[in-house]
């Protein structure tokens, strides 16, 4: 089941962004530390006790929270240089490691989708780490396609 987060999501959802942290971090260590907390539990609570959290979750069967999209709407508006729009931000998106591969990822990213076009947005996007290359897969199988590229030189 796809529905928002809700105050008690609080505890799995901050479980799900640790596993994101140490993915990170084992990756690169250069970047990420993968002895902090991303969100403080209280503060995610906070969060989530509004009315409408930006944050989309699925859970099983058994009413555990397996997966999870946190979002916000963009918009650019009388610029100079950018047209007019509107666009769905994915700024996480989880799925727990010993439940990937079941279509958790898919359902969630396809209700994103769907919202993004019931809000009239005209496009998805999010940042994802380069060396991530099981999730860039997965969105390329979405149907997104690179918009642009942060380089580096490590010196």
């Amino acid at each position: 089941m796809i529905r928002r987060a809700k105050e008690q999501d609080a505890e799995r959802i901050c479980y799900l962004y640790r596993q994101i942290q140490a993915e990170n971090a084992s990756v690169r260590s250069d970047i990420f530390r993968s002895d902090v907390e991303i969100v403080p539990d209280r503060i995610l609570r906070q969060l989530l006790s509004v009315d409408q959290p930006q944050i989309l979750v699925w859970e099983d069967g058994d009413g555990t929270v397996q997966g999870y999209i946190n979002y916000d709407i963009r918009e650019t508006r009388g610029s100079s240089l950018l047209t007019d729009r509107k666009t769905f931000y994915i700024g996480d998106f989880c799925v727990e490691h010993d439940h990937r591969g079941q279509g958790i990822g898919t359902a969630l990213y396809r209700y994103a989708q769907d919202l993004a076009k019931r809000l009239g947005c005209h496009s998805i996007s999010l940042n994802i780490w380069h060396t991530n290359l099981d999730s860039v897969d997965f969105y390329i199988k979405m149907g997104m396609e690179p918009l642009k590229t942060t380089m580096e030189q490590t010196l």
